[in-house]
């Protein structure tokens, strides 16, 4: 499988408490969630049986507040909102809408629901993954909450 490291692409700082890279798929791989955890083991991520399939919109959604709420309170990045959407819109240029399948290991949106749970992947209680995937490539984005 080959990697690239996206984060460093999107100029925030170091990798803490999340990361975001593009995986090339396998020709043989038939099935997303297959792949999907199969990535997790190679990062040393839990897989999940859970992935919930989400669509582009909500996935969009997520990345975003995600990032915003990562370059806010982790990062302590003084124009996050602006660097959020930054940080989105660079990832969704690698996928057609169309032609993308989206994955996440949440119920709901963290920080617009109170009837959420999670399926973590880390070690830690509270994580969220958001997936952009297609016939030939992966892109797995997470954050530490906890």
């Amino acid at each position: 499988m080959k990697k690239e490291d996206l984060y460093s692409k999107l100029e925030i700082g170091e990798k803490y408490l999340s990361d975001c890279f593009l995986v090339e798929k396998v020709t043989n791989t038939k099935d997303d969630v297959e792949f999907i955890n199969t990535v997790c083991k190679n990062e040393n991520l839990h897989p999940n049986d859970s992935w919930n399939k989400i669509d582009f919109d909500f996935a969009k959604t997520l990345l975003q507040d995600a990032f915003y709420n990562h370059l806010k309170n982790v990062e302590s990045i003084e124009n996050y909102q602006e660097k959020a959407l930054s940080c989105k819109d660079y990832i969704l240029s690698k996928f057609n809408p169309s032609s993308a399948t989206c994955y996440t290991n949440v119920s709901d949106n963290p920080w617009k629901s109170n009837s959420h749970h999670y399926n973590s992947i880390s070690d830690y209680s509270s994580d969220i993954a958001i997936i952009f995937t297609d016939n030939e490539k992966i892109v797995f984005t997470y954050f530490i909450l906890d």
